[in-house]
């Protein structure tokens, strides 16, 4: 369903990445109950407990881009309640 004037009130706060990455290709599959997101350049990976933390220059863990699938616990459609 399009958003529009009339039912954006509706959108909710679904997905945040890590600083500094970019949220790209996102897809889903045809019976709409898995969501494939790809983290590109995460910039405080790995985590601390300190949210504005990046990893340091001379970390000896490389960051990653990853795949992140996503599925409800109950086996039913993304986007429904």
């Amino acid at each position: 369903m399009p958003m529009n004037t009339q039912n954006q009130v509706d959108l909710r706060r679904f997905l945040v990445g890590p600083n500094d990455c970019e949220v790209t290709g996102i897809a889903i599959t045809p019976d709409n109950k898995t969501l494939f997101v790809n983290i590109q350049h995460p910039g405080n990976w790995p985590y601390t407990d300190k949210a504005t933390d990046a990893t340091p220059a001379a970390a000896k863990v490389r960051r990653r881009a990853s795949t992140v699938v996503i599925q409800r616990n109950d086996g039913g459609e993304i986007g429904t309640a």
